[in-house]
């Protein structure tokens, strides 16, 4: 999903591994970034890293 910029759905996939495995805290960094993204999708040549400094900048 993440590839193909299906951001909501991703952010939303995560949230329920999430809920079922509370324990592994990547679901909830990765959900955290889908959604972000969700809200501001990268730009057409992303190369995939997440740069959170410079997402910090992006914010409005």
């Amino acid at each position: 999903m993440k590839q193909q910029g299906r951001w909501q759905q991703a952010a939303t996939a995560f949230t329920e591994l999430s809920r079922q495995n509370p324990e592994v805290a990547l679901y909830t960094l990765y959900r955290e970034r889908s959604a972000f993204f969700a809200g501001q999708p990268p730009d057409a040549d992303w190369d995939g890293i997440f740069d959170h400094l410079q997402t910090q900048h992006r914010n409005p």
